[in-house]
């Protein structure tokens, strides 16, 4: 089976197999987004199928509904992570952002309260 891809107006083709190895995870998607589709998942008074539309505007940032039968399957392959829970991450000792290094300390109890409190 082969379906065809959005890229290229449809001139490059991949196996159902290619497109499942190329799916997303929760890695891929901004602390936003996800807050975005956690609120969209807890909302009652919308349908599943609804849902379905609304997370992948979210996550491709554009109409899926606009989007060729094709391409709308292709993309919507890909959005199966959704239905799991992310998984734990694992935070480093340290980051670096520029020139600055960020030692992190998860441990709440031994920070001081000047060190948590936003001023």
């Amino acid at each position: 089976m082969y379906i065809a891809f959005p890229d290229d107006k449809y001139k490059n083709y991949f196996s159902f197999e290619q497109i499942m190895n190329k799916k997303m995870t929760w890695n891929d998607i901004s602390i936003k987004k996800y807050l975005e589709i956690q609120d969209l998942i807890n909302d009652e008074a919308i349908t599943d199928e609804q849902k379905e539309i609304m997370v992948a505007n979210i996550i491709y940032e554009e109409d899926v509904t606009e989007l060729s039968l094709i391409e709308y399957k292709a993309r919507m392959l890909g959005l199966a992570f959704v239905n799991t829970p992310p998984e734990n991450a694992k935070l480093a000792n340290s980051y670096k952002v520029k020139d600055t290094k960020y030692i992190v300390k998860a441990d709440l109890g031994v920070i001081q309260a000047n060190q948590f409190i936003d001023f």
